[in-house]
C-alpha cells in the first residue's frame, strides 16, 4: 500500500482484494496512525519501519 501511494485500485490488485475492503483498511490505518499516508515523509518512514520488521 505504501508504495503504491496509498492509492486503492493497485494496492487491490496486487492484494487480490475487493475495493471496499482496501478502503476499510486504509480509513483504518488513517484512524490507528494519526498520520497523512499522503505525506511523502509519512509514507518512507513507514516502509522503513515495515521493511526491517520484515512486513512490507
Amino acid at each position: 500500500m505504501i508504495p503504491c501511494r496509498a492509492a486503492r485500485t493497485p494496492w487491490r490488485r496486487g492484494a487480490a482484494l475487493h475495493p471496499q475492503t482496501v478502503s476499510g483498511r486504509l480509513h483504518r490505518l488513517r484512524d490507528l496512525l494519526a498520520d497523512d499516508l499522503e505525506d511523502p515523509t509519512t509514507r518512507s518512514e513507514l516502509l522503513v519501519l515495515l521493511t526491517a520488521e520484515g512486513v512490507a
